[in-house]
């Protein structure tokens, strides 16, 4: 699992560490930011989602990190197995269009409400059902 931002590591580990044990990297702390054009977010997911290409990415907060992905994913460098993205403003056209009519699963919102709250929240509820699934 790729978040964006620390709040949504916090917010998921614990759910993840009493199921499915999977690791969850976070872009915003990963490494030191050199490029001033992107966000620390952004450029963390460039980083990341090389090894980890088929990950599960949370993009609760920081719109330009999902730019980054969606730029990846049309350059083929990466194939998500689901995306959830709930930036708290609205998305920029291009990205909502994009997650609307892409191959990869997306979960999104396309208001002005949202945030890494939202995202923790969707993929928690997600891991508890595929959870009861699991052990069903």
């Amino acid at each position: 699992v790729v978040v964006d931002v620390p709040t949504i590591q916090v917010s998921t580990v614990p759910k993840l560490q009493q199921t499915f044990h999977n690791p969850v990297y976070c872009c915003a702390t990963t490494g030191t930011k050199l490029d001033d054009s992107k966000t620390k977010a952004a450029f963390g997911l460039e980083i990341i989602a090389k090894d980890r290409q088929d990950s599960i990415f949370i993009i609760g907060q920081d719109r330009a990190a999902l730019n980054t992905l969606i730029e990846s994913i049309k350059n083929k460098t990466v194939n998500p197995s689901l995306i959830i993205a709930t930036a708290p403003s609205l998305l920029e056209q291009d990205a909502e269009e994009y997650l609307k009519y892409a191959s990869v699963p997306a979960i999104y919102l396309d208001t002005p409400k949202g945030g890494a709250i939202v995202a923790s929240t969707i993929f928690n509820t997600l891991v508890s059902l595929a959870w009861r699934v699991n052990n069903y």
